[in-house]
């Protein structure tokens, strides 16, 4: 009875010494979404009555006995009049300034989309700056994570941050100089495009960490139900975990104490741990859609690009459902091409087109190809403006209804067979052509014994007609190397995806 009454005493100790304030997702310039229910949320001296002002509108609320406090207000339309948002109660105020009412876009998946906009290639740093320069209604949360950037040990003063409360850091800042040149690269291009061509709001927040596999993003329960239970004893030991990222992990932790729990230490790359650092912590924030650029770290053996696909289903409809919103759009890049000496095996193309058919299973969705703007020896390619542009064809075209937009290169859905003759028909190939006026390159053809060999292609119209020594086709596929030099375009010079397809419906 001692003990609790010292436990009682120091919380309401800790009470009275608290002041109102917003949860750490609400600060000066972030983007609410519009057309939403909007949920502001924070903390006040539990019994307290808490008013929040947004704008002009007024919600009084209660804090409950642990001190949180939750206020509803109506949807509104978009707006890129800079509003204020005020909490008061007997123990102070809390003011968040300039807020705007828009579309919120996640951005999450490893090192590409974490790619800075100080990183991008010079002449497109160049146009970047002088946008930025023009502050337009972009607003990004700019997130910083322990050992953000290195391979190395993490600092020391950081480790005490291996855990999911403390892991991500950051506010919302306007998409200047000053702050625009440590956002996603992606992410920024993608959420300008979108603004200029909407007039509508948007704000952006990065949950991306460099080296991540998609096991890091998915929901502890819904990656057991997906993959099965984890093997006993750490997650670092894991035999489906990558050879490079259990020394990335080493290294990052340098054996020294850090937080964990029975499955072994926190990492950026710890099953379910950065689900749990970010994305769990906002969904009682709508949002307008997720765009996503991952993948590298599951792609080198044969096992986990094989997985990939139905984790990826099951990340979609997770992160949909965790949200409530079923029909929230899910974008993504497509891998682009590379030729060094992680990524020679067969698995890099087919990684590719399990994307691509990916496009058929998840609604709502939509695919950048970016195997065109690859760089040979680096995994990190510099253009980063073409990616995020195409992202936002996606969006604009099918989320926004501008259907005279073209999201997407040629993408295949039928090939059929006369005698040794395979046509095949695409959406979105209207022009359908090469990028250099030459002849079709990197086309295969193989028989009922699965050998590909290599076959000669004609455009005609919108389709592709092949021509190879295989007396009976049984397939067809394209641009199936890993660093490819494919050149099938649509009339937008937007490139065709990878693919490998049956004929008639083989």
């Amino acid at each position: 009875m001692r003990l609790l009454g010292i436990l009682l005493l120091a919380m309401l100790a800790s009470q009275a010494a608290a002041k109102v304030s917003f949860d750490p997702l609400i600060t000066d310039f972030m983007v609410l979404q519009r057309d939403q229910p909007i949920v502001l949320r924070g903390t006040a001296p539990a019994g307290d009555t808490v008013k929040v002002d947004l704008g002009s509108d007024t919600k009084q609320v209660l804090a409950g006995f642990d001190g949180r406090w939750k206020a509803r207000f109506n949807p509104r339309p978009a707006s890129a009049q800079p509003i204020d948002l005020h909490a008061s109660s007997r123990s102070g105020t809390a003011l968040c300034r300039e807020i705007l009412i828009g579309d919120v876009w996640i951005c999450a998946g490893q090192s590409n989309m974490e790619w800075k906009g100080r990183q991008q290639k010079p002449e497109d740093l160049a146009k970047a700056r002088a946008i930025w320069e023009t502050s337009p209604p972009v607003r990004v949360r700019l997130m910083k994570f322990p050992g953000q950037g290195q391979s190395r040990a993490i600092p020391e003063k950081d480790l005490e941050r291996l855990v999911p409360e403390l892991y991500f850091k950051g506010n919302w800042f306007k998409s200047d100089v000053a702050w625009a040149m440590d956002f996603s690269a992606v992410g920024w291009w993608f959420g300008y495009q979108l603004q200029q061509a909407t007039e509508v709001p948007i704000g952006l927040v990065d949950w991306s960490v460099g080296g991540a596999p998609i096991e890091s993003f998915i929901r502890r329960e819904t990656l057991e139900a997906a993959k099965g239970p984890s093997p006993k004893g750490s997650w670092v030991e894991d035999p489906t975990l990558e050879d490079w990222a259990k020394g990335r992990v080493l290294d990052n932790l340098a054996g020294r104490k850090t937080p964990g729990d029975g499955r072994g230490p926190n990492h950026g790359f710890k099953p379910s741990f950065l689900w749990e650092s970010g994305p769990a912590r906002a969904t009682w924030l709508p949002v307008k859609g997720v765009i996503w650029y991952q993948g590298e770290s599951n792609s080198r053996s044969q096992a986990s690009a094989t997985a990939y696909p139905g984790l990826m289903k099951a990340m979609v409809a997770d992160w949909r459902a965790q949200w409530g919103q079923p029909e929230m759009p899910f974008l993504w890049v497509q891998l682009s091409s590379i030729d060094t000496k992680n990524y020679k095996s067969q698995q890099w193309p087919r990684f590719r087109d399990n994307q691509r058919r990916l496009l058929a299973e998840i609604p709502r969705s939509g695919m950048a190809v970016s195997s065109d703007v690859g760089a040979q020896n680096d995994v990190h390619p510099r253009d980063k403006r073409t990616v995020g542009e195409r992202l936002a064809r996606w969006a604009l075209h099918d989320i926004y209804g501008r259907k005279e937009i073209v999201p997407s290169g040629p993408l295949p859905v039928a090939a059929s067979a006369a005698g040794a003759t395979v046509t095949v028909r695409f959406v979105h190939a209207k022009g359908l052509r090469t990028r250099d006026g030459q002849v079709v390159r990197e086309i295969e053809v193989a028989g009922a014994d699965d050998v590909f060999v290599p076959g000669e292609a004609e455009v005609r119209g919108e389709v592709l007609v092949i021509r190879s020594s295989v007396a009976v086709p049984a397939r067809v596929r394209y641009g199936w190397v890993p660093w490819s030099k494919a050149n099938l375009v649509n009339a937008e010079g937007l490139p065709a995806s990878t693919f490998e397809i049956g004929v008639d419906g083989g």
